[in-house]
């Protein structure tokens, strides 16, 4: 760095002591045309690191997604040091660059026309940039930031076989948790904050995730314990989806600086040694484009091509738009509808030359959407110039809108804990299945000689064995299910296989309808259940649904409740709702035990909101 500095001073020193002999003019001219000529060195040289970044990185995420499509673990080669060096090679520039406009800065106007307006065209050249360098060592600092936030868990040690595990859980809750604070504290880009404030979320979301296991471990939860483990595998998914988001911001940047660096800032320079010449050579009257193009907008945007309505709550957006506004700001009106679907969303940004990044969602439209069926929709963008009236994007794409009754079961990303999408199917508040713990109260008096005469959830009701409470409960939804509602059990295909996505009917459709399959009937009894207030559980074996309910509060302790048994006589309540020892559902969860299906999937109900899967209705 100094060295460059002397150097650089001993140029102006020579051009300085040239200026005493030869006309101040063509000293000032050779003075432009030489800090031009510097600048395009250091901007090369960014140039390449800008591809070489560029390269590595796709080079990792096309890895990753080859990783994900074979199911196997993405190891990163760590290339941290190398990403340092590049650095370094990028603050140099940036140093040196700043030095240069500091130098030019000192620069005195000589009073001649076309020789000022040249000085005042390099000064802005330089201005230029040193600000395109700023901006990508803005995104270098952060990413190095960032790193060292999260260092305390990338360093954080796996379990062993004889760690006490409660122990560990709490050092591992302990490090997530300083790990967050750190990251909290990082000053990310403007751009990518959204993005980043998500990916922040999910280690959040560990954060929790290591309290519930925790718990579960203390009351030997094997349900909890099971679920615990599903949603670690999602978690550690969805931290890579945002890891790689933030990656392709940390692209679109080093993009974005390589096209102003290719574009407006090399034409100026190229004007500005052009002109210079002209001027030595006796030439007058040079112009610059810069002074006279008008704001000139770049947009780009991503959008979701099929839609599934009941999971479009949990969408980050459907559309995602970056642009940026060179030779000035600019106003634009951003519009984005699905006719039909959602509402109108319009919003005014003022553009500028750094990024502007928006992730939209647009409200749904309120009332009967219409979507018992797939169907072709449009999504409608546009992007409006305000002072010119102009539109500068005017598309219509062509889109799919599935059913609202349309899950995938399975995705190469998610792989199993794609299940959780069926959480959007839980609807406690639905009319339908208020109706149904209406109607199970006379059968719930009945079944108890009128000792329970209401669906109140965890309330003692002074049985001698207080898990009696939730039996006759469970029991009573589950004959009102049979003799009011006439709902019977549909024994059609249930599929849960890779890439499949399948038709599972609403609670009120089921009860509307009198028909359900597995998975069906068991949403209804499960929705029923939570309406009540009570823990419920989703239990996946293989190629069937069932429902488990806590059997009393922070016990760990369950009823495996089979929805499917319609019509249920009241001598068919013990097979329909049996109570399984821990050992018994650990036997039963691992596929282990004679009376198992196999291996199970455990969904805990209460994680709808904490994994933003909510009824499209709610």
């Amino acid at each position: 760095m100094k060295r460059f500095i002397c150097t650089g001073l001993a140029v102006l020193f020579m051009l300085f002591a040239a200026g005493c002999t030869a006309p101040a003019s063509a000293n000032t001219l050779a003075t432009a045309t030489s800090f031009v000529a510097a600048a395009e060195g250091l901007l090369k040289e960014a140039r390449e690191i800008i591809d070489w970044q560029i390269e590595e990185s796709t080079k990792e995420m096309e890895e990753y997604e080859q990783a994900i499509k074979n199911g196997e673990a993405y190891e990163n080669d760590d290339s941290i040091d190398e990403d340092w060096e590049k650095s370094v090679q990028l603050a140099e520039c940036a140093a040196k660059m700043n030095a240069l406009a500091e130098a030019f800065s000192k620069i005195e106007k000589t009073g001649d026309k076309d020789i000022d307006l040249t000085v005042d065209a390099t000064a802005h050249y330089l201005g230029k940039a040193k600000s395109a360098l700023a901006d990508l060592m803005e995104i270098v600092v952060f990413y190095f930031e960032e790193y060292e936030a999260l260092r305390p868990f990338m360093e954080f040690p796996e379990i062993q076989d004889d760690t006490d595990y409660m122990v560990y859980t709490e050092k591992l809750w302990d490090t997530v948790n300083l790990s967050i604070q750190n990251l909290k504290s990082v000053d990310c880009p403007p751009f990518m904050r959204e993005n980043y404030e998500k990916w922040i979320e999910q280690f959040g979301a560990y954060k929790t995730l290591c309290e519930d296991l925790y718990y579960a471990t203390s009351l030997i939860d094997p349900l909890r314990i099971n679920s615990c483990t599903y949603r670690a595998d999602r978690i550690s998914v969805t931290i890579d989806v945002y890891a790689k988001k933030l990656t392709n911001d940390f692209n679109l940047q080093y993009g974005k600086v390589g096209e102003r660096i290719d574009g407006p800032i090399t034409t100026l320079g190229n004007e500005i040694k052009a002109n210079c010449e002209k001027l030595i050579k006796g030439g007058k009257d040079v112009s610059y484009s810069y002074l006279t193009d008008e704001s000139s907008v770049k947009v780009t945007y991503e959008y979701e091509d099929t839609i599934f309505p009941s999971l479009y709550r949990s969408l980050d957006s459907l559309i995602t738009f970056a642009a940026t506004s060179e030779n000035g700001e600019a106003d634009v009106l951003v519009s984005v509808e699905v006719p039909g679907f959602t509402q109108l969303y319009e919003q005014k940004f003022t553009l500028s030359e750094q990024i502007t990044q928006i992730h939209i969602r647009p409200p749904l439209m309120t009332g009967d959407l219409s979507l018992n069926s797939e169907k072709d929709a449009q999504l409608v963008f546009s992007v409006q110039d305000l002072e010119t009236k102009e539109y500068i994007v005017k598309d219509s794409k062509s889109i799919k809108l599935m059913s609202k009754y349309d899950v995938v079961w399975w995705t190469e990303q998610y792989g199993d804990t794609t299940t959780d999408n069926i959480l959007a199917w839980m609807t406690p508040e639905s009319p339908s299945v208020l109706q149904l713990k209406r109607d199970a109260v006379d059968y719930l008096s009945r079944l108890t000689k009128g000792k329970l005469d209401m669906i109140q959830g965890y309330q003692n009701a002074g049985f001698s064995d207080i898990t009696d409470n939730t039996f006759f409960q469970a029991a009573a939804l589950m004959g009102a299910l049979s003799d009011v509602a006439k709902v019977r059990y549909n024994n059609a295909a249930f599929s849960m296989g890779e890439g499949v996505h399948q038709r599972v009917m609403l609670p009120d459709y089921v009860l509307e309808s009198r028909s359900g399959i597995c998975i069906e009937t068991s949403l209804v009894i499960a929705s029923a259940l939570q309406s009540a207030g009570m823990h419920v559980m989703l239990i996946f074996p293989p190629g069937h649904a069932q429902v488990a309910v806590e059997a009393w509060p922070e016990t760990g302790d369950y009823f495996l409740i089979e929805t499917t048994m319609l019509p249920m006589e009241v001598e068919d309540i013990p097979k329909a709702i049996m109570y399984l020892t821990k050992e018994q559902w650990f036997g039963y969860l691992d596929g282990t035990a004679e009376y198992s299906r196999g291996r199970c999937y455990v969904l805990d109900c209460d994680l709808g909101k904490k994994l933003g899967i909510v009824p499209l209705s709610n």
